[in-house]
């Protein structure tokens, strides 16, 4: 709304929903696919080009090793069945979108304060 479309797409009606743009390239507007609005698309390349992929990148590096430590002490595989759908969303929208909305902080903030409670005893 405050900043106007770049001209060659002035006239796209996807404008501004990059995804929309990729999707419709890639794939043709009939059939209406948000593509390519991962992470690096979406918050790497469209917010800071080349520098904005190392930085959400770094983020990202991070936000993982957090998301690990935090569950440490739970089982591996109820980790993986939690993070399974959070894994597929990264391929097809941004991070601060998955924090959010899909549960990223919440299961890490659910992880961390709740551990099983033979972590919890062995803990104090």
């Amino acid at each position: 709304l405050i900043i106007p479309a770049p001209p060659g797409f002035a006239n796209n009606p996807s404008w501004p929903v990059l995804g929309q743009i990729v999707g419709d390239a890639y794939f043709g507007p009939l059939i209406r696919l948000n593509a390519n609005a991962n992470l690096f698309a979406g918050e790497g390349v469209a917010a800071g080009g080349v520098p904005g992929l190392l930085i959400i990148g770094l983020v990202w590096i991070v936000w993982l090793r957090v998301f690990d430590i935090c569950s440490l002490g739970w089982n591996r595989i109820f980790v993986l069945l939690v993070t399974a759908p959070l894994s597929l969303l990264l391929t097809n929208t941004h991070l601060s979108t998955l924090l959010i909305s899909f549960g990223g902080l919440f299961w890490m903030l659910l992880l961390y304060y709740h551990k099983p409670s033979a972590l919890r005893d062995t803990a104090r």
